[in-house]
């Protein structure tokens, strides 16, 4: 009965009184489970109250039970959405201690952490691992080489994306390599993936373009400009 509340409250977003449930299932010594915890902690984690997540996530291994990579994913993509880059990187740490084996989601939700913590090194690494990175991941390589600044590191993640997935470059993926490259003063080759993209009649948008010309005018590069528009 409790476990039925408890998803129906959570389904329909109704938190404090999942949480309400929740803590009547332990004063009642109902094992919540993982999947119970797992709930709230993404539901906390998508409002914000990451403080929340990082306590229930603690309680859980207080109690011996092991996270599964559903509950890394929600927590990371929480610390990763809401900036806590300290508790973000202590979960990885945690992973990496006990061997925990990642799939795709869960390395981009990485990438993601230690581009904001700007550890772009560690990024790369786990980017280079994979087979074939995903729009998603290609995305969020490009942006942790925005937030390092790491001119380099941008440059070997483009030639990554080119050798490993080619099939995935479309115009997101392109509008992120343009703004890789103006974040980090190079619009020679930001206006070379945006001819690229021209050619492989792959359609600018509104985004791609005001990317550009902003990167245009940081440089103060009129002619490209007028070729954007």
């Amino acid at each position: 009965m409790l476990n039925s509340m408890f998803r129906m409250y959570i389904a329909t977003n109704l938190l404090s009184d999942a949480t309400d449930v929740f803590k009547k299932m332990k004063l009642e010594k109902f094992d919540p489970g993982i999947q119970t915890y797992t709930s709230l902690i993404k539901a906390n984690g998508e409002i914000g109250r990451l403080d929340l997540s990082i306590n229930l996530f603690e309680e859980m291994i207080q109690k011996n039970i092991q996270p599964n990579n559903i509950t890394f994913l929600v927590l990371l993509n929480a610390c990763a959405k809401h900036n806590d880059v300290t508790n973000g990187v202590k979960v990885i740490q945690y992973m990496s201690k006990r061997d925990i084996v990642v799939d795709e989601k869960i390395s981009t939700a990485m990438i993601a952490i230690y581009g904001k913590a700007n550890m772009i090194n560690e990024a790369f690494n786990i980017f280079q691992k994979i087979k074939t990175p995903d729009r998603v991941t290609c995305i969020a390589m490009l942006e942790a080489c925005i937030e390092t600044g790491d001119a380099e590191k941008g440059h070997k993640v483009h030639r990554i994306i080119v050798e490993k997935s080619t099939g995935v470059i479309d115009s997101k993926v392109y509008t992120s390599l343009i703004k890789m490259y103006g974040s980090q003063n190079q619009i020679e080759s930001a206006i070379v993936v945006f001819r690229e993209m021209i050619r492989m009649k792959c359609s600018p948008n509104h985004i791609t373009c005001l990317v550009l010309l902003n990167a245009c005018a940081k440089e103060k590069n009129i002619k490209i400009g007028d070729e954007v528009m």
